[in-house]
């Protein structure tokens, strides 16, 4: 027997949100409830009609919904043809290009976290430094945060001296890292600072993280034009707002 189905409205009109037995009902009113939910059913376009959304599986990280992974009935509203109707829903994410010059000589390093990271079967892959959005829905918070977890409180910076980046280059709202899979949308902010060797000499191969939340983390300094070797999207985004920024500051 089927769990009874929970109702939302969506532009208006009352859907059914339907799940299988193997699905805790609490999780599932944790998930309707939860920010990145209300956030994509208040932004939804009504260019696209659904009817009824279908749990399959649900991830909380402790006490919080990390993962929502569902099904809709979804047609063009104007046409009736199918739309795609598969969502894998994730809390919106920050990354940090950290550019830090050297006082000596003004080479330009960037700061790259590499851990290991499964789903590219990777032990080792490095990227910029990225985390998720935290409780307040601070974009600038959350990069803070995550600026000094990550570097173990070797910077430590207020929210409003990070650098929007996305921003500074006209793009209004995060970016999404791909629509076509996820729901996850980035925003991308700046940390630059003119520090000694010394400060250069200490960041290498630092060993951070939390491991509580399997995170384990080693820092790597690279010049800054070899990030365009990074196989990863948000690092290469990263670089090219930044060259952006810079080339119209």
């Amino acid at each position: 027997m089927n769990p009874k189905p929970y109702q939302i409205f969506l532009n208006g009109v009352e859907q059914q949100v339907t799940f299988p037995p193997n699905l805790d009902p609490n999780q599932v009113a944790a998930a309707i409830d939860s920010p990145m939910f209300k956030n994509w059913v208040a932004s939804f376009d009504p260019r696209m009609t659904v009817k009824g959304i279908e749990f399959q599986s649900i991830d909380m990280f402790g006490s919080k919904v990390g993962f929502i992974k569902f099904k809709m009935k979804i047609t063009d509203t104007a046409t009736g043809k199918w739309l795609p109707d598969v969502v894998f829903m994730r809390s919106d994410t920050v990354a940090i290009l950290v550019v830090l010059e050297s006082e000596e000589d003004h080479a330009e390093y960037a700061v790259l976290a590499v851990q290991a990271r499964p789903n590219t079967g990777q032990y080792c892959f490095a990227e910029v430094l990225a985390g998720c959005l935290d409780d307040t829905n601070s974009f600038a918070g959350a990069a803070a945060h995550e600026l000094s977890q990550e570097t173990d409180g070797a910077l430590i910076l207020r929210a409003d001296e990070l650098i929007d980046l996305a921003k500074e280059s006209g793009i209004d709202g995060p970016i999404y890292l791909s629509p076509g899979g996820c729901t996850e949308a980035m925003r991308f902010f700046l940390c630059r600072r003119v520090v000694s060797e010394e400060f250069l000499e200490s960041l290498r191969d630092k060993a951070t993280g939390v491991p509580e939340e399997g995170e384990f983390i080693k820092l790597k300094l690279v010049p800054v034009d070899d990030l365009e070797t990074i196989p990863d999207a948000k690092t290469l985004v990263a670089l090219h707002l930044y060259r952006m920024y810079i080339e119209n500051p």
